[in-house]
């Protein structure tokens, strides 16, 4: 028997009614974190390694987005205990999951673990991708065994034995060296040291505060990049468009101010475009954050938005230091941007289009490759693949 495999022409075409059947018929939800303090959000309040945030700025902003792109049932909800009888009582199509987790070890991983265990598709990292993009010592080991540049590094579980000898065999010299919790957002938490006596009292100070593995790594004097990626599906003023390979953007450098070894929080310092600069297209940087950026998305088979943070070493070797699985996505306000859309006009995409762009891709996975995970989605979807 033969079968029609359509091309990409067509696949977007039908990716685009697909859209049309869902904006006027659908529900999505946008989940964001839920606060462990507030009545009903968890059974026990415990702890939380990675700084606790809810989201809400900017899961707001998403549903918003989806509103200006036609979709007509676009729900906000908290996660939580109550999350799964929220969404049952919804029934949505599909979710948006822009929450970092509630509490307890590996957060990131609970909401999407729970809507795979109720039959729910949703836009985000699936339970183990997330985790491995999360945990910076593992996941710098998967960068090590793809072959893709990272600083030299070690953690330490708050347990065994911490003395600057132990680091010194381990580590080997280096002019500098940076602390950080595995386990973290927005570069809270992070410490920069000269010498190993110094960084081991960083490294106890940062476990007290999270309770979590801590990871001590060579300082790279070089300067810092970000790149953004995610998978082929492009929509642009409401035509979708479907390529190979994935979606590389924005790549920026971001600039430290004089003393500023690594670059501050946005929690403390909010992220403007005098903090930022898009490099210029023939900057020979760009070739290799794009390399970085496919080997890491390819390699680890990842489905949706993740941005890279990368540093160079001394001899202007870009390596990766960690990844970010969930990156700001915040409408830009006040003159305060995120950094994945600052080079969406490069591309010919404004706001709205990444954000549809985003949920046009995870809609055509499941339209073609994980149909039986998307049961409610399977009567908006026509006989054919996508």
């Amino acid at each position: 028997m033969n079968v029609h495999i359509p091309d990409q022409v067509e696949q977007g075409r039908r990716l685009r009614s697909l859209l049309d059947r869902l904006m006027q018929d659908g529900s999505i939800c946008v989940v964001y974190g839920g606060d462990p303090k507030a009545p009903g959000t968890v059974l026990h309040e415990t702890f939380n390694p990675r700084a606790t945030k809810s989201y809400r700025a900017v899961a707001e902003d998403i549903a918003q987005s989806l509103r200006r792109s036609g979709f007509r049932k676009v729900h906000l909800i908290s996660d939580g205990l109550q999350l799964a009888a929220n969404i049952a009582a919804i029934d949505p199509e599909i979710v948006w999951v822009n929450s970092g987790g509630v509490q307890g070890f590996d957060a990131v991983s609970h909401t999407p673990a729970m809507l795979e265990l109720m039959g729910v598709p949703y836009v985000g990292h699936d339970p183990l991708s997330v985790s491995l993009l999360e945990y910076k010592h593992v996941f710098k080991h998967l960068m090590r065994s793809l072959g893709v540049p990272t600083s030299p590094f070690v953690d330490w579980d708050g347990v065994a034995p911490l003395h600057a000898a132990g680091l010194r065999k381990a580590l080997g010299e280096a002019g500098a060296y940076v602390a950080k919790p595995v386990s973290g957002r927005a570069s809270i938490h992070v410490m920069a040291a000269d010498c190993l006596d110094d960084i081991v009292d960083a490294m106890r100070q940062i476990h007290d505060v999270t309770q979590g593995h801590v990871l001590v790594e060579h300082y790279l004097p070089g300067a810092e990049y970000t790149v953004a990626v995610y998978g082929g599906v492009c929509v642009r003023n409401g035509r979708v468009t479907i390529s190979d390979g994935p979606t590389i953007f924005s790549p920026v450098e971001r600039l430290l101010d004089a003393g500023e070894r690594v670059f501050t929080s946005m929690d403390v310092k909010p992220i403007t475009q005098a903090r930022l600069r898009l490099l210029a297209t023939d900057d020979p940087v760009r070739a290799d954050l794009a390399q970085l950026a496919r080997a890491v998305y390819e390699g680890m088979n990842l489905g949706t938005l993740v941005r890279l943070d990368v540093r160079a070493d001394a001899d202007g070797v870009c390596c990766v230091l960690e990844a970010n699985p969930k990156p700001d996505l915040k409408a830009a306000e006040n003159g305060v941007i995120n950094i994945v859309s600052l080079g969406l006009t490069e591309i010919g995409m404004t706001y709205d289009d990444l954000i549809l762009s985003v949920f046009s891709d995870t809609l055509s996975q499941y339209a073609t490759r994980r149909r039986r995970f998307a049961p409610r989605l399977s009567r908006f979807m026509e006989d054919q693949l996508i």
